[in-house]
């Protein structure tokens, strides 16, 4: 539990939450009456790049129907263009209430260092009034821990854009005020702040009208709050203001997809079709002896199934995901040796796939060592937005136009209910099918449910487990959230960053677009979930119909200093689901205590394989995942998920910590 700051009840409801003000004002001082034409579509805070300060609440309107009472407002040109003149339509942003709980923040002060500031390394002085940079609730006053780091990709001082990323998820529709002071250049000198922010500052004439809006919002909202925490408005280099989502605009359309995808099963499974059986000899029990390949039919919330920049989500007269007949969705079962050898009845394991693979990862060796030792059957399917057959749409929106990246994060709504069906399918559906009864014993439990995520499947996984009504335990091998923290860390990403680069004149863009994306990206992936896979169940949270599990337990494997998917977005995981890390660690994590197994709980074990993180500025190489695999081969490894999976214990699996030493 990371440190919290209070203020008196008396400046929390003094400070309105809300969107910028269109009190009128003119250059004597807030709230006078001069007439304002239509709002741009620039902040003007910062005139360096149109989106930032980001996130902001200069770009949310006032509208009663949501739950904030706000919506997103991008105009025609606050996304940034490429270099064929192709704008963003902003209309997949514009139906949102806020911005991600976990969205990093961007600021673009020229030459700016992170000298000082909150590291990955020690986040700690973040949540110390004295950080150089601060992530405040703007009702409690409690400070959000985060580092502070420089954009990876480009070394143009002048360009380069400063990122604070949030290591523990904020609140849901709550409002965030963000300031940054003594930040320094690589001289020592101070650095500048930008000229809009200035001006609003230091009490300057003001005539451009978006300042002037801008104008009321601060001295009313934002400056009377970081006067209250004693931070000296004159020392401020930056500072805004920003609400975050809630669950019911970002989650809600996976959810109503959810509900009325079950309601319709009515407590059965989906309808379903064996095509195929094959068997194996056995001849070694470690391996998997019947492999069933099948489909079963979906509801289809898509205009069409089938991977492409067309297939999008079809919205409702409600403004909630309409259903568009149905889908055949193929799957894979696996049923180990050892079952057919000794039957007997446990959950059914789902399975993730890594990045734009598919089901047939579940075939590996280590899945089958795996399930060799807990005795369980397999599922696996396709998951839907990022799978093999959606590598060439993704690469094409980067490439030509990014509006068409919503394809990919509409495709993942459906992905994720594929999913959760695929789990409905095992335990209702195939637990009493033949194919899966030896000698009278069902193979399947037909109520219980557990997980297995896969990097990628492990990156998406976390929001599959909240959505589950049956997975109590989940397993997770390098995971990490969110994308967009990742994604600078990422060797497989570099070839989309030289795609980036060479559509995008500015890298100030190219930052302002990755951080706008995860706006689309929340209700797929973990990032978006955080709160409720072990914490909040999601029935109290958007108060459904078809409740999930109350307790859940997960484990995590990482791998220090892995190339691919960093394990800094493996702690951010691990910090949402209030896990603990394995004693004695192979180092120190802050905010993780260590826990001395064995233990029952939520647990992350890291592995050093002998690789270092990568160093601050440091771009990653393309093509060296480091050691990425490690932990999902490991013998180690896969005997403490076996027994985390069978008895719900958290063991060691090393002699101290898990190093090559």
């Amino acid at each position: 539990m990371s440190p919290r700051l209070f203020l008196p009840l008396s400046l929390a409801l003094g400070c309105a939450q809300g969107e910028p003000s269109d009190a009128k004002g003119d250059d004597t001082g807030p709230g006078a009456e001069v007439e304002l034409g239509p709002r741009g579509d620039c902040n003007p805070v910062d005139p360096g790049q149109c989106l930032f300060p980001f996130p902001s609440s200069f770009f949310l309107a006032e509208d009663s129907a949501t739950a904030t009472g706000l919506r997103v407002n991008f105009g025609p040109g606050s996304l940034p263009g490429n270099v064929d003149g192709v704008p963003i339509d902003p209309a997949g942003w514009n139906r949102l209430d806020g911005f991600p709980i976990l969205g990093r923040a961007v600021a673009l002060l020229p030459g700016a260092t992170t000298a000082g500031a909150a590291t990955w390394a020690d986040p700690s002085p973040s949540v110390d009034l004295g950080s150089k940079t601060l992530i405040i609730d703007a009702e409690t006053g409690a400070l959000v821990p985060h580092y502070a780091e420089l954009e990876r990709f480009t070394d143009d001082e002048a360009r380069r854009a400063l990122l604070l990323h949030p290591i523990e998820p904020m609140g849901y529709g709550r409002r965030y005020i963000v300031a940054m002071r003594d930040l320094v250049d690589a001289s020592g000198a101070p650095v500048a702040a930008p000229s809009g922010f200035a001006a609003l500052r230091d009490g300057a004439t003001l005539d451009e009208p978006d300042l002037l809006r801008q104008q009321d919002h601060f001295e009313q909202n934002i400056f009377p709050v970081l006067e209250g925490l004693g931070l000296a408005r004159a020392d401020l280099q930056l500072a805004w203001d920003f609400t975050t989502v809630s669950a019911s605009s970002s989650l809600g359309p996976l959810v109503s997809m959810r509900e009325r995808a079950l309601d319709d099963l009515g407590g059965g499974a989906p309808a379903y079709t064996l095509r195929r059986v094959y068997e194996g000899d056995c001849a070694d029990p470690g391996q998997i002896w019947r492999q069933v390949e099948g489909t079963m039919t979906v509801p289809l919330f898509l205009t069409t199934w089938d991977a492409g920049n067309d297939s999008r989500l079809v919205w409702g007269d409600d403004g909630l995901p309409a259903q568009n007949g149905d889908a055949t969705v193929p799957f894979t079962v696996q049923v180990p040796c050892t079952l057919r050898d000794t039957p007997r009845t446990s959950p059914a394991l789902q399975f993730g796939h890594g990045l734009f693979g598919d089901r047939s990862h579940a075939q590996s060796g280590a899945v089958a060592e795996l399930v060799a030792q807990t005795g369980q059957v397999v599922i696996a399917v396709d998951w839907t937005g990022m799978k093999f057959d959606d590598v060439s749409p993704v690469t094409l929106a980067l490439a030509q136009d990014a509006t068409l990246f919503g394809a990919l994060t509409d495709r993942l709504h459906q992905g994720q209910l594929e999913a959760l069906l695929a789990g409905e399918l095992v335990t209702q559906g195939l637990a009493a099918d033949p194919a899966f009864i030896i000698d009278g014993v069902p193979l399947i439990d037909d109520e219980a449910l557990q997980f297995y995520g896969v990097s990628q499947g492990g990156i998406l996984g976390g929001a599959a487990v909240a959505l589950s009504p049956r997975i109590q335990r989940a397993t997770f091998s390098v995971p990490g959230a969110p994308f967009t923290m990742l994604l600078n860390r990422a060797s497989p990403f570099q070839p989309f960053f030289t795609m980036l680069d060479a559509k995008y004149d500015d890298p100030a863009d190219i930052t302002a677009l990755i951080a706008s994306l995860q706006m689309l990206w929340d209700p797929g992936e973990t990032g978006g979930w955080a709160p409720m896979m072990t914490g909040t169940p999601l029935h109290e949270a958007l108060e459904t119909a078809h409740p999930v599990p109350t307790e859940r337990h997960v484990l995590l494997q990482l791998a220090k200093g892995d190339r691919s998917v960093t394990s800094l977005g493996g702690h951010v995981f691990a910090r949402s689901a209030g896990a603990a890390l394995v004693a004695p660690g192979v180092r120190s994590v802050w905010g993780l205590p260590e826990q001395q197994p064995p233990f029952v709980g939520s647990a992350v074990q890291e592995f050093d394989f002998g690789w270092e993180e990568p160093a601050d500025g440091e771009e990653p190489v393309a093509g060296e995942v480091g050691p990425h695999d490690e932990p999902f081969h490991s013998h180690q490894g896969i005997a403490q998920l076996a027994h985390f999976l069978t008895t719900g214990e958290v063991i060691s699996v090393c002699d101290g910590p898990c190093d090559p030493d």
